[in-house]
């Protein structure tokens, strides 16, 4: 009988070592999961920090686009073709318009565009 308590008590202290084992691997796991999970959650953050940087140049672009937009009118159509050179246009000064948005209301208000076309190739003849 005492072999076989012997046996017991061998199988029990070897069940209880397989058991730390195993407690130490899910632990391991754990910890490698976790750090799979912050590793994972920092790229998520990276990629989102990187997609709103691109999505603000983009609309910087997008606003500059629409301030640029009608500011630069050119009446060279009563002019002939053969007067007119590349060199000719490119040192030209070009002159902005003042189409403020938010003082002037929508700048596709076709009114507002109209008249400051007019005034702008107004001073432009009268200088």
């Amino acid at each position: 009988m005492s072999t076989l308590v012997q046996q017991i008590e061998q199988m029990r202290a070897h069940m209880e070592e397989v058991a730390k084992n195993d407690g130490r691997l899910v632990q391991a796991l754990a910890d490698a999961l976790k750090r799979a999970d912050e590793k994972l959650l920092h790229d998520v953050v990276e990629l989102a920090e990187e997609h709103e940087a691109r999505r603000g140049t983009i609309l910087e672009e997008l606003q500059a686009l629409a301030c640029r937009l009608g500011t630069f009118p050119r009446q060279l159509d009563h002019l002939a073709s053969e007067e007119r050179s590349m060199r000719e246009l490119e040192s030209r000064p070009s002159m902005a318009l003042n189409l403020n948005v938010r003082s002037r209301g929508d700048w596709r208000d076709g009114i507002l565009l109209d008249e400051e076309i007019n005034n702008h190739l107004r001073r432009r003849s009268a200088g």
